[in-house]
């Protein structure tokens, strides 16, 4: 699968293909009791050093500590994951933080988890932003547009999208949001003069 075309393209990294479809291949049998084990060893650590990550803050007060190593100070309290989004921060600064605060954050030095570990505090921003738009996409998804629509009677829909939708007669909100040309101005309005047409319940 070529990811670069696929929607919610951040869900689905080739670095977390393992966590994503192992699950999977194991309820339906492909995956042995023996990859299984390896598996959930891996994410045992992965989570355990997410968590310690999360769970150990670093505020102003630690101001000296950051000069040390060369960083700006945080301006507020701020978790060592959090801190470790920063660009010119990483998980090798981190550990020489946590170090120094006389905290073990129990990740490998090298291997799959620390790099999974890396990764998601990489992306993990984009990642909760994406997820929101899966969600919204989804929602889209269920709001089904009535098969006799006549989009020449939403006045204030553009002509190229009235043309579309008219000539491709999409079944929900979330494929008209997906032909091309279609703005989301028109999505929005679409949405209003349906929400109207059943008595606000959809």
């Amino acid at each position: 699968m070529l990811t670069a075309r696929a929607e919610h393209r951040l869900l689905l990294r080739h670095d977390n293909a393992d966590e994503r479809l192992t699950p999977i291949s194991r309820a339906v049998g492909l995956c042995d009791d023996a990859r299984w084990e390896r598996f959930e060893a891996k994410q045992g650590v992965i989570q355990k050093g997410l968590f310690a990550l999360e769970s150990n803050f670093v505020s102003i007060a630690d101001e000296a500590l950051f000069g040390e190593l060369g960083l700006n100070a945080s301006k507020q309290k701020t978790s060592l994951f959090d801190l470790m989004r920063r660009p010119e921060v990483g998980l090798e600064k981190v550990e020489e933080i946590a170090s120094k605060l006389g905290v073990d954050l129990g990740i490998p030095a090298s291997g799959e988890a620390r790099e999974q570990i890396q990764l998601q505090a990489l992306y993990s921003g984009y990642v909760v932003q994406q997820k929101r738009m899966a969600e919204k996409a989804q929602k889209l998804d269920e709001l089904r547009i009535p098969s006799d629509w006549d989009y020449e009677t939403v006045n204030s829909l553009s002509f190229e999208s009235k043309e579309k939708l008219s000539r491709i007669r999409p079944t929900t909100v979330g494929q008209a949001s997906r032909i091309p040309g279609v703005r989301p101005t028109d999505i929005a309005l679409l949405i209003g003069y349906l929400r109207g047409r059943v008595g606000g319940k959809v």
